[in-house]
C-alpha cells in the first residue's frame, strides 16, 4: 500500500482509524465505507480507496483467495486463526457480517 500512497498524503491518518470507516463486499472483493462513516468523511475515504488502490484486480482477487481458503477450512485451506493473522481485515469483515463457517466466532 505504501508504493500505491508513493508521497501522496493520505486524507486519513492509518493509526488513527475508526472501526467501521472501511468495509468489504464479498461479491467482487471490493473495500467500500464502512457502515460508521459519517456524512463529513465519506470523501476522506473514498479518497483513502483510491489513492491506495484498494480496489485494484491483484488486490481482490488476494482478497478473494484468502475468502476461499478460509471457506475450504483446513487441512486444504486456513483456519480463522490463521486468516487473522495474515488478513485482519477480511477477518474482521467475515465476523462483522456474519459471514463465519464451521462454528467460528
Amino acid at each position: 500500500m505504501n508504493g500505491a500512497r508513493s508521497e501522496q498524503t493520505l486524507p486519513l491518518d492509518p493509526f488513527a482509524l475508526k472501526p467501521g470507516l472501511f468495509a468489504l463486499e464479498f461479491t467482487d472483493y471490493q473495500v467500500v465505507r464502512g457502515p460508521n462513516v459519517s456524512a463529513t468523511s465519506q470523501d476522506a475515504v473514498d479518497d483513502t480507496i483510491y489513492i491506495l488502490k484498494l480496489n485494484a484486480r491483484d488486490c481482490c482477487k488476494l482478497r478473494e483467495a484468502y475468502v476461499t481458503d478460509y471457506r475450504l477450512g483446513p487441512p486444504k485451506g486456513i483456519a480463522i486463526e490463521a486468516l487473522e493473522r495474515r488478513a485482519p481485515f477480511i477477518a474482521q469483515e467475515l465476523r462483522r457480517q456474519g459471514l463465519l463457517v464451521r462454528g467460528d466466532r
